[in-house]
């Protein structure tokens, strides 16, 4: 089973805690905000991101280009985005 991780929208996308859990299939996928975030099956949300993570990289990526990411014909995307919630 997937786990999807929310953004709460409060604080630093790049830090871990920011995030939750959620048991459904998100509906976002673009816009100016990060949404949310999918880690593999056997993955847990760490404690922290590091430099050296690729979600780092796909976060900094989708909100520089406003483009879910990682990009690319057939990928699996791990980093997906919202328009910002008035």
């Amino acid at each position: 089973m997937a786990n999807w991780y929310v953004y709460s929208g409060w604080g630093d996308p790049f830090l871990s805690p920011n995030y939750r859990l959620i048991l459904i299939k998100p509906t976002c996928t673009s816009g100016s905000e990060i949404c949310c975030i999918y880690l593999n099956s056997n993955d847990v949300i760490p404690p922290q991101f590091n430099g050296t993570d690729n979600m780092v990289t796909y976060i900094a990526h989708a909100l520089a280009t406003q483009i879910p990411q990682p990009t690319g014909v057939g990928v699996k995307r791990f980093v997906y985005l919202r328009d910002p919630v008035s």
